[in-house]
């Protein structure tokens, strides 16, 4: 009984550790949420560009896109919290036809589990982009995103602006950002 109680400590205290590391390992535009959840700091850094081919066959980059706000969002299907995320984001990025686009990159292991998901919301926004990201690349090695759902905001100028990570955050706030980076755009 002590050495089932022993190794399930051990378990937990690894857990815990690696939870912390891996919440640490992020690229240096982290948001911290402060009490309200309404203060995001921003940093200036180039966005790793990546192509990647959205659900109409078509192949893309991120930085053909230049010029719009970018909402980089990572997800699945298999996660709770991007279940409660998806439809917020769909609702904001709708409001945006011509200032921003939503790029959906899920980490679901096979299409069908991803497109099942899909077909649960028929009317998606034509200024959103859904792809599969098959072998993590873009995900884990390229962005370090290892938390779902994380949700990067990337201004016109290809710049990385903020982060929300999880699903818990104000869509009032991501909605101020998408306007102000617009507005600060050259045009």
């Amino acid at each position: 009984m002590r050495l089932n109680i022993f190794i399930f400590v051990v378990i937990a205290l690894a857990t815990y550790a690696a939870t912390l590391y891996f919440n640490h390992y992020h690229t240096p535009f982290i948001i911290k949420a402060a009490q309200n959840n309404d203060q995001i700091q921003a940093q200036s850094q180039t966005a790793p560009d990546f192509s990647f081919t959205a659900l109409d066959g078509k192949m893309h980059r991120l930085s053909d896109f230049k010029g719009k706000v970018i909402v980089l969002n990572f997800w699945a299907s298999w996660c709770p919290p991007c279940v409660k995320e998806f439809p917020i984001l769909l609702d904001i990025i709708n409001q945006f036809h011509n200032e921003a686009v939503l790029i959906a990159l899920s980490s679901d292991l096979d299409d069908a589990a991803m497109l099942r998901f899909i077909d649960k919301h028929p009317t998606l926004p034509k200024n959103m982009f859904i792809a599969r990201d098959q072998d993590q690349s873009i995900t884990h090695k390229l962005y370090q995103t290892f938390n779902l759902p994380e949700t990067l905001v990337i201004a016109p100028d290809l710049t990385l602006h903020s982060k929300l990570i999880g699903a818990d955050w104000d869509p009032a706030l991501l909605s101020e950002k998408i306007k102000m980076l617009h507005a600060r755009a050259p045009q």
